[in-house]
């Protein structure tokens, strides 16, 4: 009987501690404005966001390797470029779920009357290190990616901004192989915690654990930009 209710207690406090481990993301957002006055938009453009090589760190990414990159400055680059792909792709597959058009567009374009642009900045990108994520856990070699994030359209008085935020998104701090009588499991069942990982599109592998980070933040952008087309009366709210 010892034994059992033993047992229940060390599973209920292993599910405690898994569930303070879990990776987070989150955006804080800062402004809104209505959007009265501004055409129901058919387009979404997506505009890869911008980053300062100094505040991208590459970390242990396999991109290193994959890529043949000889310089950190090479993997600081080819990072950004999949961190801003899988933002991207995720977004833009979020968009047409939404019923409208997402158009990938480079810098400069600015949205016309039937438009909106989602655009931002890269922050910080730190790939982390998957070996201390694997073993060791707790947040050690946590990856993280963070940026500012602007929805602006165009009114009769020229661009507005409709929504600006912050975004974040990490890894968690799950516990690693030598750090709990579950580590191992933990460690191994989270794809982006050894590096690799999976986008929401099966055909999409990422190499990076930023990547899926992106791909996170993604989601919440799309998440934010369906309450807000919903109450601007743009699209039917979700059943």
């Amino acid at each position: 009987m010892k034994s059992k209710l033993l047992k229940i207690i060390l599973m209920g406090f292993l599910c405690q501690f898994f569930l303070l481990g879990c990776a987070k993301t989150q955006l804080g957002k800062v402004k809104e404005v209505n959007a009265a006055g501004l055409t129901k938009p058919d387009k979404v453009l997506i505009q890869p966001f911008t980053f300062n090589e100094k505040d991208i760190e590459p970390g242990s990414s396999p991109i290193s390797m994959v890529s043949g990159s000889s310089s950190k400055r090479d993997e600081i680059l080819a990072l950004a470029k999949e961190v801003n792909g899988a933002l991207v792709e995720e977004l833009s597959q979020k968009v047409k779920e939404m019923g409208l058009t997402p158009v990938v567009i480079s810098d400069g374009k600015q949205p016309s009357s039937s438009e909106v642009l989602v655009a931002g900045r890269w922050t910080k990108i730190d790939e982390g290190s998957a070996v201390k994520r694997n073993m060791i856990g707790f947040g050690a070699g946590q990856s993280l990616v963070e940026g500012q994030v602007v929805v602006s359209g165009l009114s009769s008085q020229g661009p507005v901004e409709l929504i600006t935020f912050t975004a974040h998104a990490d890894s968690g701090s799950k516990p690693g192989a030598i750090t709990g009588p579950a580590g191992a499991a933990a460690g191994a069942g989270t794809a982006a915690s050894v590096g690799v990982s999976v986008a929401k599109s099966a055909a999409t592998i990422y190499q990076s654990s930023s990547s899926h980070e992106a791909s996170e933040i993604a989601d919440k952008i799309a998440e934010e930009l369906s309450s807000y087309f919903v109450k601007q009366g743009w699209i039917p709210k979700a059943k």
